[in-house]
């Protein structure tokens, strides 16, 4: 199922996701690195302020939403460092740096799938009107 002709596409694909992203928000870009492991779906972390990593896991190969979740920790880190150094990981300061990358890529936060998200953001989102006051997360991850 994961061969290594779908690895790099989902590399490329992400690399490409990636460069618009940051060619919008005007950054470096991260580095990318596409994992063989299926322990969780992504990550991002800085290795210094210069260097950053986005990693994929298997089960999150050409995940969009995905990767958009992972860059919005990249420009909160790279934007607001001192309020990314508080480890508010999912709270109100990130959700404003998720808000800004969806917007760009969906035009909208209403087109999101929310669904993939931590329920601290789904909430936040639900106030903001982004996702309906009744909307039920059926999708269980462990993360």
């Amino acid at each position: 199922m994961y061969t290594d002709e779908w690895k790099l596409w989902c590399y490329n694909s992400s690399k490409n996701i990636i460069n618009k992203l940051c060619l919008n928000f005007k950054l470096k870009c991260p580095e990318i690195f596409i994992s063989d492991n299926d322990e969780q779906r992504a990550f991002f972390t800085k290795v210094n302020k210069n260097y950053s990593i986005i990693v994929i896991y298997k089960n999150a190969w050409g995940s969009t939403d995905c990767l958009l979740h992972e860059f919005a920790h990249y420009l909160h880190f790279k934007q607001n460092p001192k309020l990314y150094y508080k480890r508010d990981e999912h709270g109100k300061s990130y959700y404003t740096y998720l808000k800004q990358t969806i917007s760009y890529w969906y035009k909208h936060p209403m087109n999101y799938d929310w669904q993939w998200e931590y329920e601290k953001l789904i909430n936040i989102a639900k106030k903001d009107k982004f996702v309906d006051r009744n909307f039920k997360k059926v999708i269980k991850l462990g993360i």
